[in-house]
């Protein structure tokens, strides 16, 4: 839907927004329907909407969509939908954006077109009575696409001349159920990238099948990694690749035994999910873990490990990307990236020839030059058909010098380390760990991301390196300047001077009280210190 505007200074009053869904099938034994879904929107997933559908296997969702209650300004659509099995598809996600609402005589509606894919010379246009709200509800004939990804594109035209900009939506056409083609007689697997070295079996001809088996993965170095997998059917077409992450965590040398993990995704430490494990020196973490929920794009998986003695590891994270579902009868060519407007400048691989692939060491982010960038990627299949994924990118490598009043020394310049009822919390010179945020230096101040955890050295000197896509609020403009936000559990919450920062920065809190916006610091003999004492986290010293 495209609602035009005159004024921007229009109040706003209620505004609805029409989006066309086209949903994405999963090809089983059986073809089954889809009979329920749900949208939300930004990451209010608590707050989401359950969109009343008339089962069918292919179902499109045009209807409009309550948006009185959002601000004016870039928003994100999320929607999924739930089949006969019970298995909800993968989540589509679409940014738009709220302008004021309209005020009497001004532009209206009057023309649309569309078209799929790139081939707009066949875009069929459709006239439209004047009107300031349009709902489109058509049949589309979709028979002679070829099965695989496609991008439905559609834009409105006002009475004035004027042709609002395009929205593409992705959707999948999926191939017909070929009869008797469920059953099983094959698999294989192969860990990252690594196809060549894949291992195959065979299965005796079954419509489903249990893989319990012992997967050697002693040459796997230390780290982060995926562990691919895909079946053949009776016909001799490939399902599409399943694909988990698993960390291989190093051996201890303190005799120390770990006993519980946690993870979680982007920056949701509050929907972690947490294990407890039997005590072991050695733990290979292999289970599955569920992306359903999360928008095709590119996301952090975060994971970090409880030893013995009740001190939890430092938090690994390994960037990943979420691709949209393909069919076992199709393959993506190639994969291409690039940031802002370097298109000229994009990184091209080919030859890939898999139905899914793991981009996660592939991203150069050297080719970032500033702290919030756009990433775009797209993916090309056997039948030259292109797929975009655009999202906001944080790349940020920051050097943060403060001191706790709470835990510094002036006798030696140095903070002691956090204790608990055993000794340091931390091992070697951590004393202990804060919160950083990043705020836009322009009213409201939005928070755009935060990073819990950081790790603090005895000397003031903490790094923060990170880089993804988890943004609580998309940045509002394009200013430059950010605000620190220091937050400790015992210390007063504390603001930064605004200041530029870009993918490589330093901000040091000690040195002058203007570090600190309201000059909110204590000076000791010249160095200066984040206020402490603020138990109860209100904001004034207990």
């Amino acid at each position: 839907m495209f609602r035009p505007r005159k004024d921007k200074s229009n109040a706003m009053k209620k505004t609805l927004i029409a989006f066309a869904f086209l949903a994405i099938g999963i090809m089983t034994n059986a073809q089954p329907i889809i009979t329920s879904g749900e949208y939300w929107f930004n990451n209010d997933y608590a707050g989401k909407i359950h969109i009343p559908l008339t089962p069918g296997v292919n179902v499109l969702f045009n209807s409009g969509i309550d948006c009185s209650q959002l601000n004016t300004g870039m928003h994100n659509i999320s929607f999924r939908f739930k089949q006969s099995n019970g298995i909800w598809s993968a989540v589509g996600s679409q940014l738009f954006l709220k302008v004021p609402e309209l005020t009497p005589g001004g532009e209206a509606i009057c023309e649309m077109e569309y078209w799929i894919n790139n081939d707009y010379s066949t875009r069929i246009s459709l006239p439209i009575t004047s009107t300031t709200f349009y709902t489109f509800q058509s049949a589309i004939d979709l028979n002679y696409l070829s099965c695989g990804i496609h991008t439905f594109n559609f834009r409105f035209k006002q009475n004035n001349g004027s042709w609002s900009n395009v929205t593409s939506q992705l959707f999948n056409k999926t191939p017909p159920v070929i009869a008797g083609g469920g059953l099983l007689k094959g698999y294989e697997y192969w860990i990252d990238d690594d196809y060549q070295s894949k291992t195959s079996q065979p299965i005796t001809g079954s419509s489903s099948f249990v893989l319990i088996s012992e997967l050697n993965f002693a040459s796997v170095p230390t780290g982060m990694h995926h562990l691919n997998i895909r079946f053949q059917q009776a016909d001799g077409s490939w399902s599409s690749t399943l694909s988990e992450a698993f960390i291989k965590v190093p051996l201890q040398s303190d005799n120390r035994t770990i006993t519980a993990y946690e993870y979680w995704f982007d920056d949701e430490y509050n929907q972690r999910i947490q294990q407890q494990i039997e005590p072991t020196a050695n733990f290979f973490f292999a289970a599955p873990l569920d992306v359903a929920e999360l928008s095709t794009g590119l996301h952090n998986l975060n994971m970090r490990f409880r030893q013995d003695n009740g001190i939890w590891s430092s938090s690994a994270t390994q960037l990943f990307m979420k691709q949209p579902v393909n069919d076992g009868n199709n393959f993506l060519t190639t994969y291409e990236y690039w940031f802002n407007t370097e298109f000229e400048n994009r990184t091209i691989i080919n030859g890939i020839n898999e139905a899914l692939y793991t981009t996660n060491s592939l991203i150069n982010i050297e080719n970032s030059d500033q702290f919030i960038n756009i990433f775009h990627a797209r993916f090309k299949d056997l039948n030259n058909t292109f797929n975009y994924v655009d999202h906001y990118y944080y790349s940020i490598d920051l050097q943060i010098k403060l001191m706790l009043e709470g835990l510094y020394s002036v006798a030696n310049g140095q903070m002691r380390k956090s204790q608990n009822e055993t000794g340091a919390n931390f091992n070697g010179s951590i004393a202990d760990t804060v919160t950083v945020e990043v705020h836009e230096a322009v009213a409201p101040y939005n928070l755009l991301v935060r990073f819990y955890g950081i790790e603090l050295n005895t000397d003031g000197t903490c790094h923060l390196q990170r880089s993804g896509t988890d943004f609580i609020n998309l940045p509002g403009s394009q200013n430059t300047l950010f605000h620190l936000v220091i937050k400790h559990r015992n210390s007063i919450e504390t603001w930064s001077q605004a200041f530029e920062i870009g993918p490589v920065s330093t901000f040091n809190f000690t040195d002058s009280p203007q570090k600190a916006y309201g000059e909110n610091m204590v000076n000791a003999n010249g160095v200066y210190l984040i206020y402490a004492g603020d138990v109860n986290q209100d904001g004034t010293i207990d």
